[in-house]
């Protein structure tokens, strides 16, 4: 883990959502954006001191020290 965040919203794309996020080409070059798929939209995002080693596991999930 390399940072920790706040996950405000998520969006199915749509082609205007697409040529939104077209904007901001450093966003949209590290990306794989294409309809049908979700956006994660964070905030508060705070990079960690050092990264902390943890199992990987699927979906959303809190972690706890």
């Amino acid at each position: 883990m390399i940072a920790k965040c706040e996950l405000v919203d998520c969006q199915l794309m749509t082609e205007e959502l697409i040529e939104k996020i077209k904007e901001n080409n450093n966003e949209y070059i590290c990306g794989t954006y294409q309809i049908g798929r979700y956006a994660w939209f964070l905030e508060n995002i705070e990079p960690l001191d050092k990264p902390i080693a943890v199992n990987g596991q699927l979906g959303i999930w809190n972690y706890k020290n």
